[in-house]
């Protein structure tokens, strides 16, 4: 069975608040994120959290801040950002952490009369070596390790993230993370980069969306969610249920049950 998480919530502020609620939807994980102050790096700890997952049958995995830019020209900014980026890493990894999940950053970008220019773009050889510096620290930390660093879409990966992802992705311990709202929100743009990717496809965070308004309860938008779940469900990922309310949550944990256990999405 596909396992099914949810993510740390601002109605439920704090660590042991979270387990509680997913303990007892029956849910098999938390995904935890660094951007809240109870989920800092500086707050976190292995043990804490290893006492947390067995006393409430589950385990967690881990969003790294949603501002981590380890691709940073600013060489005293990237480093702050990469080395922030591998204590997530090592937490996750001592642990028992499946995935921590990254935002690609997309960098600063020049608006010209006719053309938009992205930095990271502009400066190709510079961001390719730093693409690679990240992919040697991945494999550095997590080698040996079952946890694994899976990057996220959120505006459509152009084609030059493409190719950074394509380097990244020769990483054993490098793979994807499906947002279906995210990609909802842009007609599917990313979804045949996923498909051509089905492999590397270890993590989703799934919800609903109207439009451009993603993180909706399931069935409460109009995107084919069912889907992508069926999707996640033969590559073996597992599913964040990433609604924004405890509400939300428990209207949707048993939708995504049904789902998951009916036999057009088994097969």
């Amino acid at each position: 069975m596909t396992q099914l998480g949810m993510p740390f919530l601002m109605d439920t502020p704090s660590v042991e608040g979270c387990c509680r609620l997913a303990e007892e939807l029956g849910l098999d994980f938390v995904e935890l994120n660094n951007s809240f102050p109870d989920c800092s790096l500086d707050v976190l700890s292995a043990p804490a959290l290893r006492r947390l997952a067995a006393a409430h049958g589950l385990f967690f995995t881990l969003h790294a801040d949603e501002e981590c830019n380890p691709f940073a020209f600013d060489e005293s900014v990237r480093q702050a950002w990469l080395g922030s980026l591998e204590r997530a890493l090592r937490l996750a990894a001592d642990t028992g952490m499946p995935t921590v999940n990254l935002h690609m950053a997309r960098g600063v970008y020049v608006t010209l009369p006719e053309r938009i220019v992205f930095m990271y773009e502009q400066y190709g050889d510079r961001h390719r070596m730093h693409v690679e510096e990240l992919r040697a620290m991945a494999e550095r930390v997590l080698m040996g390790t079952k946890t694994r660093l899976c990057i996220e879409n959120t505006g459509g990966f152009l084609p030059w993230e493409q190719a950074a992802l394509e380097t990244l992705l020769q990483s054993p311990c490098i793979g994807l993370t499906l947002d279906i709202g995210h990609d909802h929100a842009i007609r599917n743009q990313d979804l045949p980069f996923y498909e051509a990717h089905r492999s590397k496809l270890w993590h989703m965070h799934g919800h609903d969306a109207l439009g451009t308004h993603p993180h909706l309860a399931l069935d409460d938008g109009e995107m084919d969610w069912r889907a992508r779940f069926a999707m996640a469900q033969a590559c073996g990922a597992r599913i964040v249920l990433e609604v924004k309310t405890p509400e939300a949550l428990r209207r949707s944990v048993p939708i995504a049950r049904a789902a998951l256990s009916a036999p057009s999405i088994r097969n």
